[in-house]
Order: C-alpha cells, then structure tokens, then sequence
C-alpha cells in the first residue's frame, strides 16, 4: 500500500512541476490559459489561437522560439514517437524576461492539419512540445 501511495505522490510532484506548452483561445493576466484546447477550427481566410509556456523555473533568456512542423499522415490513436514525419514549417520568435516562468504567443495558422510545436529557449534547449490539429471552420 505504501508503495502505491509513494508512486501516486511522485507522480503528482512530477505532474506538478513540469513544464507545459498549451493551445488556447486567450490567456488571463495571470497565465490562465482561455478556452484551452487541442483542435481549432479556422476560416479559409487563417485563424489564430495562443500558444501558452508554463514552466517550474525562470526562462533564463530574453528570446524563445516555436519551431512549427506539420505532421504528415499523424493519427492521434497511433501517436508517433518526436521527429517521425514532421515536415518543417516555419519558426517563430518571442520576446521573453529572464525572470518569466510562463510567457505565452499569438500565432496565426492558414493550413489545416496536425501541428507538433517545439518550444526553445536561447540557448536551443527544448522547453516543452505538443501537437494541435487546425480544422475548416464549417
């Protein structure tokens, strides 16, 4: 009994304290991201959503980057391990404060698809990563 009360706290330090890269419609003044989800849906036209960075710590750096790559033939019931085929679309730069531990960035999409996004900091340390999928608005 002992061991499954270490595991379940342990895994809700780990839980707890690690870093998040979240897909949302707006963030508060606090952080908190709006409307969070994993699925947007946008006009032919593009559409925007955020993308919100929490971490356990300082970001240390006064840039981070969102290395966008598409994911070619993705299937959420089969994810895919890091890197298999991802097509690389674009980066996108962030002004950030050393002292931030969340920072978040407006990002608009035209394409629809899934998305695996990769968050760096400036020293090209990966921060977190998630996949988002853009769908037509009907």
């Amino acid at each position: 009994m002992r061991k499954y009360l270490l595991l379940f706290l342990l895994s809700f330090v780990v839980t707890n304290f690690s870093q998040t890269l979240t897909f949302c419609e707006g963030v508060t003044e606090k952080g908190v991201p709006i409307n969070e989800a994993t699925s947007f849906n946008i006009a032919q036209k593009g559409g925007y959503f955020y993308f919100l960075v929490k971490l356990p710590y300082t970001v240390g750096c006064e840039e981070v980057y969102f290395e966008i790559y598409r994911l070619d033939d993705y299937d959420p019931n089969y994810p895919t391990m890091e890197g298999e085929g991802e097509v690389y679309e674009t980066t996108i730069s962030s002004t950030t404060k050393p002292d931030w531990t969340w920072f978040y960035k407006q990002v608009t999409f035209y394409k629809t698809g899934y998305y695996r996004i990769y968050v760096k900091d400036c020293t090209e340390s990966y921060l977190a990563s998630s996949v988002v999928r853009i769908n037509w608005k009907k």
